[in-house]
């Protein structure tokens, strides 16, 4: 019971910390983060509050020597991101210290990151082939409380650039801030800005037949927005705020500048394109609804990917069939042989769709063609890898025999259709 008062005490002084600064109480204020900084020495954000107070009492220097202190530890404990945007700070009360990217740069490096040399190729440090440390717990990570010799997550985007990339990388990113709710990408909308979390979470959503299905969830030092920057512009997806936000943002005009000094800044940005594009649809897919995103990463990795040009046969009906297809992309028409040897069109297969299943389990012929419309792309996954995901995870064996069902009773209706005088044609 004695922890938990003092919880409760500490909690508050918090609170009253934070309503004397929302009041504009400052000097007050000071006195009260001063306190919970002598007491919580390890806390940043207590910390970073005491920055703010005396940015906010004129006091820039001393700011600046807070914020310095901050963005140092973070950054020395593999947090760069939040070191970034602390970073930001400093910069918005005095331009000229900019001095102090190179030194997070340097001491970010200090954990391990890439060389200076190159990403590509260059020799590791002495320290990186030493035995690999333990992971910091996930409550240790949040604090920024980061015992010696302890690893910390690499930060995607950050941990294969090396100092002088990641400090052009700095340079040119923005801090944002969004409340709980605020949707900051919305899926359709153009978009020319890749996002970094330095604080928070936000849970990304896809719309699928009218509704917003939730994909994932990105924490601090995750990235997104990615797809505009290799494609059309259009957002992919959603992202909405999972409580207050704050991000880095980066234009993709900057971002063109730095790839074009830094090529290896575009190599890693294609890397983790590729893998959210796979991983939303699956995500998407009824056949893999059910699986967590951990599953979802581990079955990419079964998945083979081929192209298809339009008018190509995909699977031809009769023959023997040992894998199931996702489409990752394009749009695919499925049709069956007639009575009388015409093909009928049973579906128009797209963008999170899947076929094969029906030779996959039955082990029968091929029941239908599927025939490229456009050019497309798919994911082929094996019957051996397809049974041993059915054994780990029984819903997605189950999804695919309830559409072995459905699409055998839909090619009946459909032929019956046709032997009515109907065209035979549906389109889904």
């Amino acid at each position: 019971m004695a922890v938990k008062k003092v919880k409760d005490s500490d909690s508050e002084e918090r609170e009253k910390a934070q309503q004397l600064l929302t009041a504009g109480k400052l000097d007050k204020a000071l006195e009260e983060f001063r306190k919970l900084v002598e007491k919580n020495p390890k806390d940043l954000r207590i910390k970073l509050k005491l920055g703010e107070v005396k940015a906010r009492m004129g006091k820039t220097e001393d700011a600046v020597k807070c914020y310095g202190e901050v963005a140092e530890k973070y950054a020395a404990d593999g947090f760069i991101v939040q070191a970034i945007a602390v970073n930001k700070l400093i910069l918005d009360l005095d331009p000229s210290r900019k001095e102090i990217q190179d030194k997070l740069a340097q001491l970010y490096s200090s954990r391990g990151m890439k060389s200076p040399e190159g990403a590509k190729g260059a020799a590791a440090p002495a320290a990186a082939t030493a035995a690999a440390p333990t992971a910091a717990p996930a409550e240790a990570r949040k604090a920024g409380e980061i015992p010696a010799g302890v690893a910390v997550p690499g930060v995607p985007l950050f941990s294969d650039l090396n100092q002088e990339e990641l400090v052009r990388i700095m340079s040119g990113l923005t801090r944002v801030k969004y409340n709980q709710g605020d949707w900051m990408i919305r899926e359709g909308e153009k978009g020319d800005t890749i996002y970094i979390i330095s604080s928070g979470k936000v849970a990304i959503y896809k719309s699928v037949k009218g509704e917003d299905l939730k994909i994932s969830d990105l924490e601090e030092g995750d990235f997104f927005g990615e797809f505009s920057f290799f494609m059309s512009h259009q957002r992919q997806a959603s992202v909405r705020a999972e409580g207050e936000v704050e991000l880095l943002e980066i234009k993709r005009a900057e971002l063109d500048k730095i790839v074009e000094e830094y090529p290896n800044v575009s190599d890693i940005l294609v890397k983790f394109y590729k893998d959210r594009v796979l991983d939303t649809v699956i995500a998407i897919s009824p056949l893999f609804r059910g699986l967590g995103t951990k599953e979802r990463k581990e079955l990419i990795g079964k998945f083979e990917l081929k192209v298809f040009e339009k008018g190509q046969a995909v699977i031809s009906e009769g023959e023997k069939g040992d894998s199931l297809y996702l489409i990752k992309d394009g749009d695919f028409s499925v049709s069956t042989a007639g009575p009388g040897g015409q093909a009928v069109v049973l579906a128009t297969l797209q963008s999170g769709d899947f076929f094969g299943e029906i030779a996959l389990i039955s082990d029968q012929p091929r029941t239908a063609t599927v025939t490229a419309l456009t050019r497309g792309r798919l994911m082929v996954l094996s019957r051996d890898n397809f049974m041993a995901l059915a054994l780990r995870f029984p819903q997605a064996l189950e999804v695919a025999r309830t559409y072995l069902q459905q699409r055998a009773e839909h090619t009946i209706s459909t032929i019956m259709t046709l032997d009515e005088g109907g065209s035979g044609e549906v389109v889904v």
